[in-house]
């Protein structure tokens, strides 16, 4: 009987060992399979909405606090100033308003991060490119909890209606709270020129 029991005990401690182990493999395996799906600016409804207008032109972008949303530029993956900004150039687009956050530089290993403060289901931004072109990916949205990648999805760019551009929109059926966004590089002719990288109404919408 002491035997029986040493065993079932046995057994118990290393089913609660493999837990842990389970319980990752099962959300690494959903994050995987999320689903997402393009969406516009009409699907936000009651979505968070960001506004930049109460801060001065050449504003740090990278460490930036908006609303509790965290803004991070990188290059080649290094935390980096001096690559965004708050700025109104170029101007109104068909889905940017000023002021909005401008890159100084060429776009090559540029990403910026976005950390939001709770777990959201959607996310979406006006763009524009300094070119006036269709450009097939350009800008890619990478969504992730935690530090596990849900997924990640790409636009295609047109004129909107001069600067090539639109509006990045995903909504997942996995919660996140990090988007890393990513813009495609145009040329070298254009990378001394100031881009447009995010609408001022740049939109969430939360987890209920």
């Amino acid at each position: 009987m002491r035997a029986y029991a040493a065993r079932i005990k046995s057994n118990l401690m290393n089913i609660i060992r493999a837990l842990p182990v389970l319980i990752l493999y099962f959300l690494a395996a959903s994050f995987s399979h999320a689903a997402l799906t393009p969406i516009g600016p009409l699907d936000f409804a009651g979505a968070t909405v960001l506004d930049f207008s109460a801060l001065a032109d050449n504003t740090e972008a990278n460490g930036l606090i908006v609303d509790g949303v965290l803004f991070q530029a990188t290059k080649n993956g290094s935390s980096t100033n001096g690559v965004v900004i708050v700025d109104g150039g170029p101007g109104r687009t068909g889905n940017i308003t000023q002021p909005n956050l401008v890159s100084l530089s060429d776009l090559n290993a540029i990403a910026l991060i976005v950390s939001l403060p709770n777990l959201a289901i959607q996310f979406g931004y006006g763009y524009a490119l300094n070119a006036a072109v269709s450009i097939p990916v350009a800008t890619t949205i990478e969504l992730f909890a935690g530090s596990a990648s849900v997924g990640s999805i790409s636009f295609t760019g047109i004129p909107d209606p001069i600067f090539t551009g639109g509006y990045a929109g995903v909504a997942s059926d996995t919660p996140f709270d990090r988007a890393v966004l990513t813009f495609s590089d145009v040329g070298d002719a254009l990378r001394s020129i100031m881009w447009p990288l995010l609408r001022t109404e740049i939109r969430r919408k939360d987890r209920r």
